[in-house]
């Protein structure tokens, strides 16, 4: 029975009609979840099961052409090579680094479909221009530090079907209308002109990021340049200088509210002041879009603000990362500057989550007072429902000292009468949970809650309890950890959900 069972089930196979089994040889060699090598092994092991399997899979041209450079061995390649007739070839970054396949790439880029050159490969950047390469749809092409140039002076290479363009070290001139997604990371500013230039001709870009690539005005030769034109624009993720970054955004000619904007600054700017205020102003349009009702604050090693739009309070780190307004900046003087700006451009109505961060930071960096009084000036009156605060030091000796610990309940209870939901992790967990000035703080707060009409409904405890043996047992800060007794009462003020 087991045997009449396996050749039904064979026999079933073996009656798909070629047009079924192509499907699924293509499904089973695509799978973006294997390496190339196991996919070129894939359809070796397809062209072997049986005499017809293997004429079909003989046939199939283009998915040789994604596993010509499975190896690295120059007969295996000139045997792929033929395989793969005249189908599109995918160029991958792990290239064995053979003579063959170089030469071949060098003299043939018009039959990719991908290409990916990674850094280590010795090639010329300027062998691309003036090239038709009518398969390409995805490049990513790394320079070397000694071909690091942008070649402006070259005919255009023509990628009618490119979709997805990096260029590191480097950029040429290219046509390619229907690109949706580039990004540049280079060491020099482009020329004005040229930048404007390059990106006008591009209607269909839907994401732009520019890397250290930025000039610092819009100015070229005594006369200003065209505004940039990005119709379709929604993504903006530029690393630079502040006035580079600043400057950028008030150049385009269309803004797209909706845009997610993230912006990484540098504390050098190239001998011209940075501006915190022009910046926020250049980004107000995308902060008072009514989605984004959540902030992020994070006082750091790197100094972090966010808007983004939250249905709830658990939005992940990819939503933040997908559709928010970012600024990040090491500048620790300017941060508090940065901060301020910031929520002077913030639609105070619409805030309605708030998460913030704390952890070690620079010596002469904003003190966490200083941020609390930022909270208290700027979004006093937003209908803050959910707040989520994250404490995490290194220090033992002085990590619950009252100077940082303060904004865990922001010394006023009747700020925010909204706020339903409070979430307390690592060492904010720790303080209250387990050391009693933490507890007695907390358990007054919430009774000062209730006693004016703004009772909170959750408590949410995220991290672990008081370890003896990782906390200095002798600190002044782990005096008297007998806190069963407030936490009685807290649980009966407000809901405790212990995580």
């Amino acid at each position: 029975m087991e045997g009449e069972a396996q050749s039904q089930t064979l026999g079933a196979i073996h009656r798909l009609d070629k047009d079924s089994l192509t499907e699924i040889f293509f499904w089973f060699v695509r799978d973006e979840r294997f390496k190339l090598v196991v996919k070129f092994k894939d359809l070796i092991r397809i062209t072997h099961i049986c005499r017809g399997w293997r004429e079909l899979g003989l046939d199939l041209a283009e998915l040789w052409g994604d596993v010509v450079f499975a190896s690295g061995k120059p007969d295996v390649f000139s045997i792929l090579l033929q395989r793969a007739r005249n189908a599109p070839l995918d160029l991958p970054f792990s290239i064995p680094a053979i003579a063959e396949q170089l030469q071949y790439i060098g003299e043939h880029p018009e039959r990719f479909r991908v290409m990916n050159i990674a850094r280590s490969v010795q090639w010329d950047p300027a062998s691309l221009a003036g090239k038709h390469l009518p398969h390409l749809e995805i490049a990513r092409l790394y320079a070397r530090p000694q071909n690091e140039h942008f070649y402006f002076d070259l005919a255009p290479v023509v990628m009618p079907y490119a979709r997805d363009l990096y260029f590191s070290l480097f950029c040429i001139p290219f046509n390619a209308p229907n690109l949706c997604n580039l990004r540049i990371t280079a060491t020099r500013p482009f020329e004005p002109r040229a930048l404007v230039s390059m990106l006008n001709a591009l209607p269909q870009l839907c994401h732009l990021k520019l890397r250290y690539c930025l000039p610092i005005s819009y100015i070229q030769d005594g006369d200003g340049v065209e505004r940039i034109e990005l119709p379709k624009i929604s993504y903006i993720d530029l690393k630079d200088f502040c006035i580079s970054a600043t400057v950028f955004l008030e150049q385009l000619q269309t803004i797209n509210p909706e845009s997610t904007v993230h912006l990484s600054l540098n504390p050098d700017v190239r001998g011209s002041r940075c501006e915190p205020g022009r910046l926020a102003q250049a980004v107000r349009p995308y902060l008072r879009v009514s989605s984004r009702n959540a902030l992020v604050m994070a006082l750091r090693q790197q100094f972090v603000i966010a808007a983004y739009p939250s249905n709830n309070e658990d939005s992940d780190e990819y939503n933040i990362l997908q559709h928010a307004v970012t600024i990040r900046t090491e500048a620790r003087e300017s941060s508090l500057t940065f901060y301020t700006a910031f929520f002077e451009q913030l639609c105070v109505s619409h805030i309605r989550h708030l998460s913030i961060h704390q952890g070690e930071v620079p010596e002469g960096s904003p003190s966490a007072h200083d941020m609390t009084l930022l909270l208290r000036d700027h979004i006093r009156d937003a209908p803050v429902q959910t707040v989520k605060h994250h404490m995490s030091f290194i220090d033992n000796e002085s990590r619950f000292d009252r100077s940082r610990t303060s904004p865990l309940l922001l010394d006023e209870p009747t700020l925010w009468p909204q706020l339903r939901e409070l979430t307390l992790s690592e060492d904010a967990c720790v303080y209250v949970s387990t050391i009693a000035e933490g507890a007695s703080s907390l358990l007054n707060w919430l009774e000062k809650r209730v006693a004016t009409g703004s009772p909170l409904e959750r408590l949410r405890l995220l991290g672990e309890r008081y370890d003896s043996e990782r906390y200095d047992s002798e600190s002044p800060s782990f005096e008297s950890l007998d806190v069963q007794g407030e936490w009685d009462l807290i649980e009966d003020i407000v809901n405790v959900v212990d995580a």
